[in-house]
């Protein structure tokens, strides 16, 4: 296939930037850059740009030394690593951030276990590269109290997303939340401000980690947590099992290979290899339905950082052999060289997702295997774009989840609106622009438009909208939506009552 100058160039800096992205600069890397120096000479900086966000880390240590090796690429690499000092002034701040946020939790008496870059930064004791702030809760009760230390501290909350999991005999409450603080006094999200690094963001996981789709991480990560020191601030962190389990769940959710969590990955696995049960391990990832990504990483390990780890001789020998679907999706995404953390979208990408949430589903049902083949498949096809930023050939194609999912409420605080009671069960309001029927859950908590796209939830302490729905509710739906409602009324009348 005959390559246009612009294809060529394009990934002569994909090559480039993925090689000096490595936590270890291997001979054949210098070795590659010498071959291309005349080429190399000439690439534009520019479009290095956005991704040299996620690797400045890397670039700062691995770019002298190529410097040094060959000098007549000293020049690129003088101003490759100008925009990674600008980053890590940039990264400084999110670690500043960090601990001050986690100083006032720990201020409050919550102890939230700490998740992806965190954790890593609080095991190993030195700097990581970050974008933000990840972590996880027990129980509903310590989330509002950890968002109301946010809010205090001058972050805005834009959302509670709750779910039951578990079975319906056993619900399980889980969920997750973002808070931002903009240092241009914005209090929403805005993705250019977030490139720029005016945006902190603090995730809140409630009770599990989700993946994709519906499914959460397997693992118990609360209970099988360790104690750990972050700038003299006590946390919990994960265990090394669950921290290699989540770097694999996150680049599951992305849809790539990114370099960053490709490094966290190689960095547990060369540093604690002795401490992890590869045979548990493995049994854990199958658990998951993590098989495809992490067998893509130890691959990657193995050809591009030249690290041979027994894991994945593990993994083969409990996993037996893998279908000729995953060795596409494997083969695909390591072949990507994503440096972002950017891939959903791709054919391999879609393929990976697709077989994690299949996967899953035969976990779940022993009839999965069968049940899933047609709507876990064919929505593969169905036209969804999950990250825009991504320009592939398959940029409006991404894994369209099964449409009879279970509902979730999405509480976005609108305004101080605050309802009694009116004796009615179904009654109507006007809200903006529109009429509203309303639907009464408990005394002061009530769902406008059920089953509808577009939904409000209304509490003693607030407006809130709701959304996250595919088409009509069926009964089983409703009374899960009911059942979490009850839970924000209970919380918010007996916050209600406190202030009072």
């Amino acid at each position: 296939m005959n390559l246009s100058k612009s294809d060529t160039t394009k990934r002569l800096r994909t090559e480039f930037l993925w090689r000096l992205s490595k936590a270890t600069l291997l001979e054949k890397d210098i070795t590659w850059c010498k071959e291309h120096t005349t080429k190399l000479i000439r690439i534009p900086i520019y479009p290095l740009l956005p991704d040299i966000q996620y690797v400045w880390q890397e670039l700062t240590t691995n770019l002298p030394v190529l410097a040094r090796a060959i000098p007549d690429l000293e020049p690129l690499a003088s101003l490759i690593l100008e925009k990674c000092h600008e980053q890590k002034k940039i990264n400084d701040k999110v670690l500043m951030e960090q601990t001050r946020i986690l100083r006032l939790l720990h201020e409050n008496a919550i102890q939230p276990t700490l998740l992806k870059g965190a954790s890593v930064r609080a095991l190993l004791g030195c700097e990581e590269g970050m974008n933000d702030t990840d972590i996880l809760l027990a129980d509903f009760d310590t989330m509002v109290r950890v968002l109301g230390v946010s809010e205090r501290a001058g972050y805005h909350v834009s959302g509670i997303r709750l779910q039951l999991g578990g079975t319906e005999s056993a619900p399980v409450l889980v969920g997750n939340c973002d808070a931002y603080l903009n240092e241009r006094g914005r209090s929403t999200r805005i993705q250019s401000d977030w490139d720029k690094g005016w945006l902190r963001t603090l995730d809140v996981h409630l009770g599990a980690l989700y993946v994709v789709g519906t499914t959460t991480l397997k693992s118990d990560i609360i209970v099988r947590a360790v104690d750990a020191n972050l700038d003299g601030i006590p946390v919990k962190i994960p265990c090394l099992h669950d921290m290699l389990l989540i770097e694999f769940a996150h680049l599951t959710s992305h849809g790539t290979l990114s370099m960053r969590g490709v490094n966290r990955c190689y960095r547990l696995l060369n540093i604690f290899q002795e401490k992890v049960d590869l045979d548990v391990l493995a049994a854990e990832i199958v658990e998951s339905s993590l098989q495809v990504h992490a067998l893509a990483v130890l691959d990657l390990l193995k050809t591009d950082f030249e690290f041979e780890c027994p894991l994945r001789d593990a993994f083969h020998a409990r996993g037996g052999r893998l279908s000729k679907v995953s060795e596409f999706a494997i083969d695909g995404l390591v072949g990507a060289r994503s440096v972002s953390r950017y891939g959903a979208g791709t054919l391999a990408s879609s393929f990976a997702q697709t077989l994690h949430y299949f996967n899953a589903r035969k976990q779940e049902n022993p009839l999965g295997r069968f049940v899933s083949i047609f709507p876990v498949w064919l929505n593969l096809f169905r036209q969804r774009k999950q990250f825009p930023l991504v320009i592939r050939p398959w940029v409006t194609r991404r894994l369209g989840w099964v449409t009879k999912r279970q509902p979730y409420l999405n509480l976005i605080k609108i305004d101080d609106t605050a309802l009694t009671f009116s004796g009615k069960r179904h009654t109507s309001v006007q809200f903006g622009n529109r009429r509203c029927d309303l639907t009464w859950v408990g005394q002061n908590v009530v769902l406008i438009a059920k089953g509808k796209q577009d939904e409000i939830l209304m509490t003693p302490i607030g407006t809130f909208t709701s959304a996250g729905y595919d088409g009509e509710l069926d009964a089983k739906s409703t009374r899960h939506c009911e059942t979490l409602a009850g839970i924000a009324h209970r919380y918010f009348a007996e916050s209600t009552a406190k202030s009072n």
